[in-house]
């Protein structure tokens, strides 16, 4: 929409003045999320406040009330005109409206105090930083630069003051302009803030490496294993862990990929903003360009470390799953083709036995049947002039033939019914 594109204007700023930031976590959903600043800016503006845009600003005398809603915090930034006798002097419940007092009881992510001095010319605001405003730091992690074509110094040292808020300071040119002077401290803010939000992943990324370097033992040891098994349990238990780990991983990365992402999203928006300063070297002093990749960029290279750590894991758990997976396939394969060569000589033994059985019952009825056949040709042993036993030895074979014939048909029928 083309409303975002003018949702965040810059705050034209006179030097001298005194800024106070804060960014507060607010993970509510709507409606519930616009409770706490419909409270705290409808104190400040002393009516009914109905928070619709994203951004609104409210005034009061001598001081500008700024609220924006981000994705996953709100931003305070109350900008009060004047200074005090010297720089971040004047007490910090004297420059804070009541009402933002509530914005900082709890969930802050970022507090920041910020010094616009007016200073005269490049000579002037170098020789203010070195006898002024480097004491007002820490000498070890102090980083100055020049800004907005050299019209102004920013400074920083990105730690906590007795307030607990972490200074900055802006050294001006009287020849710079209320918006050139606004966009510095903007993102001067932006860049402490996105460091913040960034920062919020580093946490995350040493809990989840702990985790992860657990895991990839056990993977380790699950794959040393796989080809030291030989039986289908065994194998079916490393497969369990495998499987196990795999559901790990996965849990892991869900709960952390969107606090990795957003991590990438506003470690890149901090590089842009120190881009847009067009910061220059001051006396040999680090830039915060060069701050950040002593002490912010390592930070971000650890969580992408991790996160890359955690794919590889996951991708190294599948593959092994795959192998084990396959191994067992194998080893039942071979347990079926073993199975079924046993049932193959049984059913060889079998039919064998049956042969046997069948030659047996051949013998066993055509015994029954001569004796019958005896019986009946006892009456001709009168015409046919031959004794009953040679009769009955005559009918042997006929019998035994006539007998075989007869089971073999009836085995031949037997089995065509039970193909058909």
């Amino acid at each position: 929409m083309i409303e975002e594109l003018h949702a965040r204007p810059f705050h034209p700023l006179r030097a001298p003045a005194q800024v106070i930031h804060y960014s507060v976590l607010n993970a509510l959903p709507m409606p519930q999320r616009l409770e706490r600043p419909t409270q705290i800016l409808s104190a400040f503006a002393g009516q009914p406040v109905s928070l619709g845009a994203a951004v609104h600003v409210f005034e009061q005398p001598g001081m500008v009330l700024k609220f924006e809603r981000h994705s996953e915090f709100d931003a305070y930034t109350l900008f009060v005109e004047g200074n005090g006798e010297a720089p971040f002097e004047k007490p910090l419940d004297r420059l804070l409206a009541p009402a933002l007092k509530d914005a900082a009881l709890s969930d802050v992510v970022v507090a920041a105090r910020l010094e616009v001095i007016p200073s005269g010319n490049e000579a002037q605001m170098t020789e203010a930083m070195i006898h002024e405003m480097t004491p007002l730091f820490k000498r070890e992690s102090l980083a100055v630069s020049w800004a907005a074509g050299r019209q102004a110094m920013v400074m920083g040292d990105f730690q906590r003051d007795e307030d607990g808020l972490t200074r900055f300071a802006v050294l001006t040119d009287p020849q710079i302009g209320l918006r050139r002077l606004g966009r510095v401290v903007q993102r001067l803010i932006e860049v402490e803030t996105y460091r913040a939000m960034a920062m919020l992943a580093l946490p995350v990324a040493r809990e989840r490496g702990a985790r992860l370097h657990a895991i990839s033992a056990d993977l380790t040891s699950v794959i040393d294993a796989i080809n030291s098994t030989d039986g289908v349990s065994d194998k079916t238990a490393l497969l369990e862990r495998l499987t196990a780990a795999s559901a790990e991983l996965e849990t892991l990365g869900s709960g952390s990929g969107y606090r990795f992402a957003a991590s990438r999203a506003y470690a890149s928006i901090v590089d842009e903003r120190i881009e847009a300063l067009r910061e220059q070297r001051v006396a040999e002093r680090q830039t915060l360009d060069e701050f950040m990749i002593r002490r912010f960029r390592p930070a971000m290279r650890t969580c992408e470390a991790v996160e890359m750590r955690m794919q590889r894991l996951s991708s190294r758990a599948e593959r092994a799953a795959n192998l084990l997976r396959t191994k067992v396939d194998v080893a039942l394969q071979a347990q079926n083709r073993a199975l079924l060569a046993s049932m193959d000589r049984r059913s060889e033994t079998q039919l064998r036995l049956q042969e046997t059985v069948e030659g047996l019952s051949v013998v066993a009825i055509s015994y029954y049947a001569v004796s019958l056949v005896g019986y009946a040709l006892y009456p001709l042993e009168k015409w046919t002039g031959l004794s009953g036993g040679v009769m009955k030895a005559m009918a042997v074979i006929p019998v035994v033939a006539l007998v075989w014939l007869f089971l073999q048909r009836m085995k031949k029928r037997l089995s065509g019914h039970h193909k058909g």
